[in-house]
């Protein structure tokens, strides 16, 4: 099976982890917290089991998309592609 390598126009690495970034989103945005892994999921719905649709690096900031429902905070993960984080282990900062 062939491993898709990630175009030049994202910081995803070929495992799906998108790494922090050193430039932070204009407010609001989301910031991964420590979270024992190194990384937190983002997921497809605002549930546990939603599917994972890549991981965030703890550090990361990516921007707030305006809504929060159960514990999780929408975000865009790159752009143009949106998902959900928990917020048990991401801060928004307004």
């Amino acid at each position: 099976k062939a491993t898709p390598k990630p175009s030049s126009s994202t910081n995803a690495t070929s495992s799906g982890t998108i790494k922090a970034s050193t430039i932070t989103p204009a407010l609001p945005y989301v910031e991964i917290k420590e979270t024992g892994t190194g990384w937190l999921r983002v997921r497809a719905e605002a549930s546990a089991s939603g599917a994972e649709l890549v991981k965030l690096d703890v550090g990361a900031k990516v921007p707030y998309l305006n809504e929060t429902t159960g514990g999780w905070h929408k975000v865009e993960y790159q752009t143009g592609k949106q998902g959900w984080v928990s917020s048990q282990y991401a801060v928004l900062v307004k």
